[in-house]
């Protein structure tokens, strides 16, 4: 019995098998990849992915996220509103100084 091979006591999966599926996945890309790249150009809303969640699964903590967060997005809306104004601002009050340095300047030559 000891020179006899033993048969094994559970099917295993043969490695030859194993082997050609990774061949495939090294030299040729399957038709899914291509499919799962043209999913991906929607845009990904966490807030709406927050929402779902919190109606499958309704807690507290989900609850206090999405007002967090919907706080949070409130507040950058206002910074860049603020950031805007400012910007405005000093565009319009720098096209102004040149040109009230202009007049004096034209002050001044027909002074001379």
């Amino acid at each position: 019995m000891s020179n006899e091979k033993k048969k094994h006591r559970y099917n295993t999966r043969s490695k030859s098998k194993k082997n050609d599926k990774d061949t495939y996945k090294n030299n040729e890309s399957s038709s899914d990849e291509e499919e799962h790249d043209e999913e991906n150009d929607e845009e990904f809303d966490y807030d709406e992915y927050l929402k779902l969640i919190h109606n499958m699964f309704p807690s507290k903590y989900m609850k206090n996220k999405i007002i967090k967060s919907d706080k949070d997005k409130k507040v950058l809306k206002k910074k860049q509103k603020d950031n805007k104004n400012l910007k405005t601002e000093k565009m319009t009050s720098s096209k102004q100084k040149p040109a009230s340095n202009s007049k004096k300047s034209k002050i001044k030559k027909k002074k001379r």
